[in-house]
């Protein structure tokens, strides 16, 4: 390869490797996985509605099969309070056993990023909360997780 040629390629490729870099930095998408550019869409359209006191029907399941489901009331992203027809409350289920959106969103996020074996994620199209959450860390538990989302209205 000539001197030339040698140089052309080098600030071609300082050029490209400058580009990339620039694009990392600002976080563009082509650098981010399927799951978390689906996870930023998501959370661009649940901040986008700015539901900041809302109420939920959470689902919880676990690896026994242990099945938590009740009405819960979010202020300001933090779970306040919880109703459910169940025997929760009086089985002394603690508060921060649910999550809000903001903390489901957290959860799938970390999840993304290598925590996880397995992850089945489904936004809901119009307002973006996670509807369904499937979370398996494989050998690491004795299986996964599931959170159910439905009949999520805004509250004054």
């Amino acid at each position: 390869m000539s001197r030339k040629v040698s140089t052309i390629f080098t600030r071609r490729l300082l050029i490209y490797l400058s580009v990339a870099l620039a694009l990392a930095a600002t976080g563009c998408s082509i650098f981010k996985s399927e799951e978390e550019n689906d996870l930023d869409a998501a959370v661009a359209l649940w901040e986008d509605e700015g539901y900041a006191n809302y109420s939920m029907r959470l689902e919880i399941s676990g690896w026994i099969g242990v099945r938590f489901a009740a009405t819960v009331h979010i202020e300001a992203g933090r779970v306040v309070a919880f109703e459910s027809d169940s025997l929760l409350a009086a089985w002394g289920i603690p508060l921060s056993s649910f999550k809000s959106v903001e903390e489901l969103f957290d959860i799938v996020a970390t999840a993304i990023k290598g925590e996880a074996d397995f992850i089945d994620v489904t936004y809901h199209n119009s307002l973006g909360y996670p509807q369904s959450v499937f979370i398996d860390y494989g050998e690491r538990t004795d299986s996964g997780r599931r959170y159910k989302v439905s009949d999520v209205v805004e509250s004054q």
